[in-house]
Formats: C-alpha cells, sequence, structure tokens
C-alpha cells in the first residue's frame, strides 16, 4: 500500500512540476498579449516602430572648440497611442559633472554641456532650458501627437568640446578629428514616451 501512495505521490508531485511556467518579465509578457512581439521572438501581427528622418547640419569653432548644430527631425507616430511627450536624447551630456557614469573622470573629461538655442515643434515655439539635462530629457508637447501623424521638430543647439575627448572630435590642443565629427555622432535622437 506504501507503494502505491509513494507513487501516487510521485506522479502529482511531477505534474505540478512539469506544469509550472518559466518566470516572464511584465514588459515581454505585455508585448505577447498585445500582439506586438511573437513568441519565437520576431515582431507580432500588432508590432510597431516609430520613425524619425533627420536633417542636421554641424560646425565646429576650432579655435573655441564649440560644436554648433541645427537639425530638422520629421518624427512620424506610428505607435496606437497618442504621444504628450518627447525623450530628447544627447549623448554627449555625459560630460556633465551631473551626468551619472560608471567609473571616475578627470576634470579634462568634464564640460558645461548641451545648450539649446532654439526649439519648435510644428513651428511652435517652446522655451527649454537645458541646463538641467542629462543624457535624456523630457519635453512636454502643446500639441499631442496622434497616432499616424507626423511633427516637425527643429532644435538648434551648440556645445563645448571637452578637453578630454578623442571620441567626439579633440586630439590635443591644437588637433581636431574630423572624421569623428559626423552627424550621426553629434545628432540628438528624439524619441516619443505615450504618457
Amino acid at each position: 500500500m506504501n507503494t502505491l501512495k509513494t507513487l501516487f505521490l510521485f506522479l502529482i508531485t511531477s505534474f505540478t512540476v512539469s506544469a509550472q511556467e518559466l518566470y516572464t518579465p511584465r514588459n515581454i509578457k505585455n508585448a505577447y498579449d498585445n500582439g506586438t512581439r511573437s513568441y519565437d521572438g520576431k515582431p507580432g501581427k500588432n508590432y510597431w516602430q516609430n520613425r524619425g528622418k533627420y536633417d542636421i547640419q554641424v560646425s565646429v569653432d576650432e579655435k573655441n572648440k564649440i560644436v554648433t548644430g541645427k537639425e530638422t527631425i520629421v518624427y512620424a507616430n506610428n505607435s496606437p497611442d497618442t504621444l504628450k511627450s518627447a525623450a530628447i536624447r544627447f549623448v554627449n551630456n555625459i560630460h556633465k559633472p551631473e551626468s551619472p557614469r560608471s567609473g571616475y573622470v578627470g576634470a579634462d573629461f568634464l564640460s558645461s554641456g548641451l545648450k539649446i538655442s532654439s526649439f519648435t515643434v510644428n513651428g511652435q515655439a517652446y522655451q527649454v532650458n537645458s541646463t538641467n539635462w542629462g543624457t535624456v530629457a523630457s519635453v512636454a508637447l502643446k500639441s499631442p501627437l496622434p497616432s499616424g501623424q507626423s511633427a516637425t521638430f527643429v532644435i538648434e543647439w551648440n556645445y563645448p568640446l571637452s578637453k578630454q575627448s578623442g571620441r567626439e572630435g579633440q586630439i590635443d590642443n591644437t588637433s581636431l578629428l574630423w572624421p569623428t565629427l559626423t552627424p550621426e555622432y553629434l545628432y540628438m535622437m528624439i524619441t516619443m514616451d505615450g504618457i
């Protein structure tokens, strides 16, 4: 009789163990449930991706080591949501003292960071103070961007090259590395949050 009880207990336990699901993070589960991802990792039937088309003009003041840019970004909201804010990403603000970094940097690495001189969306001017921005900042849109619509951002900005930044174009006090001063590296990427 004990053998029968043991066998029965073993069968119930193995069925319970085999029926357990692996943990799935909430955002992945939501993507499966919404159909934006499939279980094989490929885009699902409801997958969407917002798009930005960039026109970037950049100049460098060699004497004062200031990079100045103007960019026009046509941003298409392909999401099902109305977007109420834009997340502005500017990688070069890693040189600001307040920006989070993974380790120690010397004083020559630091700079005052990005300054936005003009910011418009669909011709409407915004008062944007980039003084306290890190590498990402959110700008509330005055007119939300509906699904299936586009908005045109025009942003004028400048920032100083840090003294210790060979990747961003300054090799030493007298030399700039021009090939790295490409729009692909200097751009501010606009992404949208559906907040």
